[in-house]
């Protein structure tokens, strides 16, 4: 089974990045602005027992050249909102302060995760190669994601640099319309995750090195499972190379690296789009 799968993602990865070196012909460029809503879950073990839940706002910018059978893009999205845990919700830490000299104190209270205390940014780079002259395109992408959130009182990160394999399927509709599917999944990639295993505060270490150091990780699908999916519409306006769209976005990701302290993720997204 593992040889297999080695098999198909050799071939998926070689098929697209191949294309780069071929056909010059450009056929269309198309820029795309998306904005929309985006809930995003967290639950990571190695930080918190609880499930937290985001509410985003979601914006992207994509750019697509499309050269006969090849299909090349570039695409970036930010996503940010707040970060609350499903079971408790918004809360208050209160700390008490140091009596004065007659014995009383005052407290101090800070509110856990603030409306901003969530912050997602992705980048991917993707090659594609249409099959025969069906609707179906093979291909990968390199891409980052990086993840800022609150847990609890405490700032919580994950950033994963991957290469990964993609399948595409597109089609006309009528005259004006079109729909695309794409599934994504990641192969092998380098994980930064929130350790907490050493002491940043140390006059010989920062944050950055202890990461690093503690809280890095080559990862394949053994260990670390990413999935994307996206479904989208878009339809030509009348008199206009410009078209408008809905764009629905499914991601699913599991880290098992560390024994029982799983982490596990998944967002689901709806936005407008605008094809310049």
């Amino acid at each position: 089974m593992n040889s297999f799968f080695t098999k198909l993602l050799a071939f998926f990865l070689c098929t697209s990045f191949q294309a780069i070196a071929q056909d010059n012909t450009l056929i269309k460029n198309d820029f795309r602005l998306s904005t929309g809503y985006e809930n995003f879950r967290i639950l990571d073990l190695n930080a918190s027992p609880l499930l937290y839940s985001s509410n985003n706002l979601l914006v992207g910018l994509d750019f697509e050249r499309n050269k006969k059978r090849y299909l090349w893009s570039l695409n970036g999205e930010l996503s940010v909102g707040n970060s609350q845990s499903k079971k408790h919700g918004v809360r208050t830490a209160v700390f008490p302060d140091k009596p004065n000299l007659y014995g009383e104190a005052d407290t101090t209270e800070y509110e856990l995760n603030p409306f901003l205390s969530f912050v997602r940014f992705t980048f991917n780079f993707s090659a594609l190669k249409q099959i025969g002259h069906s609707g179906f395109f093979v291909g990968g992408k390199i891409g980052n994601h990086f993840n800022f959130s609150g847990l609890g009182a405490d700032s919580w990160f994950f950033n994963q640099l991957s290469l990964q394999a993609a399948v595409r399927y597109q089609k006309e509709i009528g005259i004006n319309s079109k729909i695309s599917a794409e599934l994504s999944t990641s192969a092998f990639s380098y994980l930064l995750r929130q350790p907490y295993t050493l002491d940043p505060s140390l006059p010989d270490i920062g944050y950055f090195k202890a990461y690093l150091q503690t809280g890095s990780f080559f990862a394949s699908p053994n260990d670390f499972q990413h999935f994307n999916f996206n479904l989208s519409y878009q339809y030509s306006l009348k008199n206009s190379k410009n078209k408008i769209g809905l764009q629905y976005q499914f991601m699913w990701m599991n880290h098992s690296f560390l024994e029982n302290r799983n982490l596990s993720a998944y967002s689901n997204s709806l936005s407008l789009t605008y094809t310049l």
